[in-house]
């Protein structure tokens, strides 16, 4: 019975505690958001990913990375959609290129991360679909 009380108690105070520790008044206002300073980050940030030692991998290719290559690939079309852009940045032709070029040579190719047995079987199923991810903003 005990318990019955103190956990809705704590969960009050808490919740009473959070709202006596929001800010007051109207919140700074944010900078203006600079969408082609984004794009140029963006785009810096995946030229470097396909050139780091690490992400490197067989075939002259970069490994498509379900965090660093996969929310690029999904946001630089929507950021070029926004900017008017009608040719493709570098660095998102040089990944579309990389994907290609796996698909392609799918045979052929080493899995992602190969020198790890129980994720080398993993990740067989897992590759495809992150290869075909940046192809779906085109």
């Amino acid at each position: 019975m005990k318990q019955a009380i103190a956990i809705p108690t704590v969960v009050c105070a808490c919740l009473a505690g959070g709202l006596m520790a929001a800010p007051k008044g109207a919140p700074a206002p944010a900078a203006a958001w600079n969408a082609r300073a984004a794009a140029a980050y963006l785009d810096a940030r995946q030229a470097w990913w396909t050139t780091w030692p690490t992400a490197q991998r067989d075939h002259d290719t970069a490994c498509v990375s379900c965090h660093t290559v996969l929310p690029y690939a999904l946001a630089r079309p929507a950021l070029a959609a926004s900017l008017a852009e009608h040719e493709l940045p570098g660095a998102e032709r040089t990944m579309l290129e990389q994907v290609g070029k796996r698909v392609q040579l799918w045979r052929e190719v080493e899995p992602f991360y190969s020198d790890q047995t129980l994720v080398i079987r993993n990740n067989w199923g897992q590759e495809p679909a992150t290869a075909a991810s940046p192809e779906i903003g085109h």
